[in-house]
């Protein structure tokens, strides 16, 4: 766990036990926005996703045929926002935010069905779209967290 260049500046340090913190607010949230980019510039999609038992990975599912899976075809570099806002205004000063950033992949070959079932065991009534063919199951793997909490305190973990 080193902090990162760019938040050293700002005197922004990782904390040990940053993981865990970050690894509680995930766990506690089930769905995240997630941002990809292709021609037409940047592009955001609300998503299920789930933890596949690695702090480094997260997945999800989503149709080959929509503008997400086509942006992460030609652009692998993505980012997820989880937060555990409530929308009360006591958020500005107690929500915790996390940016997720990585790189999308296809999961197939012998670790999708395990990573299929992490899944399911999330978002089982997703079942039927999760298994639909026409459908594909996206691992993230997981190059950076960035976790804004108490509205301003940034810290940085990389993976």
């Amino acid at each position: 766990m080193t902090p990162s260049s760019d938040f050293r500046q700002r005197g922004v340090y990782a904390m040990p036990d940053l993981l865990e913190r970050i690894t509680a607010v995930i766990r506690g949230q089930r769905f995240a926005v997630l941002a990809t980019s292709g021609d037409e510039g940047p592009y955001t999609s609300l998503v299920a996703f789930a933890g596949t038992g690695s702090p480094h990975e997260l997945v999800f599912v989503t149709p080959r045929d929509s503008v997400k899976y086509r942006n992460l075809a030609g652009n692998d570099r993505v980012s997820l926002f989880i937060d555990d806002r409530g929308n009360r205004d006591a958020d500005l000063r107690h929500a915790t935010g996390i940016t997720v950033m990585g790189r999308a992949a296809e999961v197939t070959g012998p670790r999708r069905d395990g990573i299929l079932h992490r899944y399911l065991e999330r978002h089982g009534r997703l079942a039927d779209f999760a298994g639909d063919a026409a459908n594909a199951l996206v691992l993230v793997a997981i190059t950076r967290y960035v976790m804004v909490s108490e509205f301003s305190r940034v810290e940085v973990y990389e993976a």
